[in-house]
């Protein structure tokens, strides 16, 4: 887990979960509608988390974040990425993480279940 550090004095714990390819094609046959996809985020949002989307040129992919940072939220002060070939699929591929592997609560329990261990 990365911790990065901002000028304001606040630091962000960066959880790395990443997808094996039975996940990707799990993610893949749940067939999930973008625009339920965009409103299941808006209701994260709603509940103190902040969520970007920024293109990464280089591996030609983009990466959605979700930042915790509502006093109520279970993972505020951590972030968690995912990434796709396109904002849609990295919204996506950030959701699945979030609500299938950590069945929407604390990140850091999803990185210490020991079924988990060389996914992130």
């Amino acid at each position: 887990m990365a911790t990065k550090s901002r000028s304001n004095g606040y630091s962000i714990e960066f959880i790395n979960i990443r997808l094996g390819a039975t996940e990707v094609r799990h993610l893949h046959s749940l067939g999930w509608e973008d625009e339920k996809v965009v409103w299941a985020f808006l209701e994260l949002v709603e509940s103190g988390y902040k969520l970007s989307i920024t293109s990464d040129n280089k591996n030609d992919t983009y990466i959605a974040t979700l930042v915790g940072n509502g006093d109520k939220c279970p993972n505020k002060g951590k972030g968690l990425s995912g990434r796709g070939p396109s904002a849609v699929e990295a919204i996506k591929s950030l959701l699945y993480k979030h609500t299938v592997i950590c069945d929407g609560e604390k990140w850091l329990v999803a990185t210490e279940d020991p079924d988990l261990r060389g996914y992130g």
